[in-house]
């Protein structure tokens, strides 16, 4: 592995989100860096598309949201003493709040966010102490859930519905944030029309990447919270101070 392999290998193992179902799934394997030179990024969904191999070699066709047909048999891994169906045949995607990093997809309980982003987001929904910012697409990683005695108390179901529906809206706004976000980097980058989604690690290599993830955050939660970027710094540091 060269030093640059090794830079982007690196870079994604600290960056990535692996947990599945409480049990540790490493995407960064062997393929890691030949997939992510086939991967390319869509410039109208600015999701990641092309011809990768999974763990266990096969090669499959992930597709960008512009070219997913409506029904696909889903990827399936086995071997080594795990037996893995993905949720939806897509393996690396692009952070929702920077749009900097590429992270592990795939799963229900994969994260929307690089770890950086996940941090700022999970330290201003402790500081509220609710979930504003959903940290991925299932309702328990959101602090959202419906069991027990519960599922016969109607005041509950009520509740669990319109926490959902709040999530599934603020979902939506997230998705918003990331083409917008995403094809501001791309841009800034000077990546070109379906550029190799290796590019937009090391183009960003070197770079000071601490301040324009915080200023994408801030952007994703003045969306989230319906203010102006000015005020919701003003109220994420204060949350931070206190």
């Amino acid at each position: 592995m060269d030093e640059q392999e090794l830079y982007v290998y690196t870079r994604y193992r600290k960056q990535a989100n692996t947990k599945w179902e409480g049990d540790t799934f490493y995407h960064a394997n062997m393929y890691l860096v030949d997939n992510l030179c086939s991967l390319k990024m869509c410039h109208k969904c600015f999701q990641l598309y092309g011809s990768i191999r999974l763990q266990d070699r096969q090669r499959v066709e992930q597709r960008c949201y512009c070219h997913r047909p409506n029904t696909e048999e889903r990827w399936h891994i086995s071997g080594n003493g795990y037996d893995v169906y993905y949720d939806f045949n897509q393996d690396y995607e692009i952070c929702y709040c920077c749009g900097l990093e590429i992270i592990p997809s795939g799963s229900r309980w994969s994260s929307f966010y690089c770890q950086d982003c996940k941090g700022r987001i999970r330290k201003l929904n402790e500081r509220i102490a609710v979930c504003i910012i959903p940290y991925g697409r299932h309702s328990l990683m959101n602090g959202i859930s419906l069991s027990g005695e519960s599922v016969k108390d109607n005041k509950a179901i009520t509740d669990f519905v319109l926490a959902a529906n709040r999530m599934n809206q603020t979902v939506e706004i997230i998705g918003k944030h990331r083409e917008t976000i995403a094809k501001a980097q791309t841009d800034f980058l000077g990546l070109d029309k379906d550029a190799p989604a290796i590019d937009l690690i090391l183009k960003s290599h070197g770079s000071e990447l601490d301040e324009p993830k915080e200023e994408a955050f801030l952007k994703l939660a003045a969306l989230v919270f319906n203010r102006t970027t000015d005020e919701t710094g003003k109220f994420y540091f204060e949350c931070l101070r206190e």
